[in-house]
């Protein structure tokens, strides 16, 4: 959408008439004004960023999200601004920021920030449950050698089940009451090794979180 040429004073009025929920025009319009939008005012700059930062939330846009979500993160902080249209925004903007990081594979920073927004508050069950699904994602150094095992048992029946085909039914068909069962049980093995780890990830996680709760009293 095309803008005409807008004067400082008339931006937070043309910003107001867009619908709040008209996502892709509120990050068109803030970042066609940017400039003349950090030159307001700032309690009218802060409103018009955290409607970008929530438009960009909305619309899964969380790379330019997490360029702009620590200024708002530092604004609120500086200006002591504890809540916003009835929202916390502090934590708002943490959980945004933390939601941005789990998106974008940053699994580290987005373990660090919800572990924060717990100890504000550990009732908190969305940080709680943004928690496990980050670290289930955040894959250890032995579930990565546990699955690398289980697909070594995958290609290992998959090996014996083409030497099965190609030599033993044809030529050596008496073998064959041997191979069968050898190939099921390396196949059937791999799973119960992939499905193992995947098992202990996730009840280690649970421990995790469990022990890191009840640290915070």
């Amino acid at each position: 959408m095309n803008y005409p040429e807008i004067h400082l004073p008339e931006i937070y009025n043309h910003f107001k008439e867009i619908e709040p929920q008209a996502y892709h025009k509120i990050i068109d319009y803030f970042e066609k004004n940017e400039a003349r939008i950090f030159r307001l005012e700032f309690e009218k700059q802060f409103e018009i960023l955290i409607a970008y930062l929530d438009a960009l939330y909305e619309s899964g846009k969380f790379i330019r999200l997490l360029d702009y979500v620590d200024d708002a993160i530092e604004a609120s902080v500086f200006h002591n601004i504890k809540y916003f249209n009835g929202t916390d925004i502090y934590r708002h903007l943490l959980l945004q920021k933390a939601v941005a990081c789990f998106k974008t594979l940053q699994y580290e920073p987005a373990e660090r920030i919800l572990k924060a927004l717990l100890k504000m508050n550990p009732s908190d069950e969305t940080a709680r449950v943004l928690l496990y699904q980050n670290l289930v994602r955040n894959h250890p150094p032995f579930l990565h050698k546990m699955r690398g095992g289980a697909v070594l048992l995958f290609m290992a029946s998959a090996a014996v089940i083409a030497l099965e085909l190609l030599a033993i039914r044809p030529f050596l068909p008496a073998l064959v009451s041997v191979v069968e069962p050898t190939r099921n049980g390396l196949f059937l093995l791999g799973w119960a090794v992939y499905l193992l780890g995947e098992v202990k990830h996730r009840w280690h996680i649970r421990r995790r979180i469990q022990r890191f709760i009840r640290s915070l009293g």
